[in-house]
């Protein structure tokens, strides 16, 4: 499964991603972004996350997505 986020940061700034599976049916993407600066300005960002999963029962369940836990912004699997 791939997923494309278009994220809005701060252009001085490097992120770390992170994902978690929460309520046993949504993944969330974990965006951070972090620096000992900070620019004036926000970029949009491109970031793509790429996951394969095992074939357990729990996996099936995966039906959302949201980003840093935000619900709007959670959508649904395809």
């Amino acid at each position: 499964m791939s997923v494309e986020v278009n994220y809005i940061g701060n252009c001085c700034h490097s992120f770390l991603c992170d994902v978690e599976i929460q309520n046993d049916d949504t993944i969330n993407l974990i965006i951070l972004g972090y620096g000992d600066m900070y620019c004036t300005c926000n970029c949009c960002y491109g970031l793509k996350f790429h996951f394969t999963t095992m074939e357990f029962d729990d996996y099936k369940k995966l039906k959302f997505i949201t980003i840093n836990g935000d619900l709007n912004t959670k959508a649904l699997l395809k």
